[in-house]
């Protein structure tokens, strides 16, 4: 059983994809619908969306029923993705753990409003060759976002330039 805070979908051909209505379940069995989640509307809503949500809810189940506006329509395309969300009362918030850090630290960065800037990250050592997983705590005014990103590095030695190479250049 969870509470429902949040439901998103992202559109794959939404000129094709018409109506949906969410249905909520606590045993499997027995169906109501989900506070405000009737007639939701995704005819031509492209990219990630946001279900009307009144009030979270509880559900072990969920039911999305997709129709046409009530004409013939010869495909209902449905969304590509579909995303639930309960929160992250019950949940670790933290990077995660997939091996060794190799290095760790702090600094501190000051961002005008309204604008950016950028902060280039140093390593006492050069990367070996691999794959690396970049993770970034960001905190502000007592807010805390957490993001990673893949790092490849790949060392290659660097060739001494021949007369061979440089006629060849």
């Amino acid at each position: 059983m969870r509470e429902i805070r949040k439901l998103t979908w992202l559109s794959g051909d939404a000129n094709h994809s018409w109506f949906v209505d969410v249905s909520a379940s606590e045993d499997g069995k027995n169906y109501s619908p989900a506070p405000g989640l009737s007639n939701v509307d995704h005819h031509q809503k492209w990219g990630w969306r946001e279900f009307p949500l009144e009030r979270p809810f509880k559900a072990r189940v969920l039911k999305f029923c997709y129709r046409t506006a009530g004409g013939r329509e010869d495909l209902i395309a449905f969304p590509s993705e579909l995303g639930v969300y309960d929160g992250a009362d019950d949940e670790v918030v933290a990077l995660p753990n997939v091996g060794p850090v190799i290095e760790d630290g702090q600094i501190s960065v000051d961002v005008p409003a309204h604008s950016f800037a950028v902060q280039a990250l140093t390593l006492a050592r050069p990367l070996q060759s691999g794959a690396y997983l970049l993770g970034l705590s960001v905190e502000r005014e007592g807010s805390r976002e957490l993001s990673y990103r893949h790092v490849f590095s790949s060392l290659r030695e660097q060739p001494e330039l021949t007369a061979t190479n440089r006629a060849s250049v």
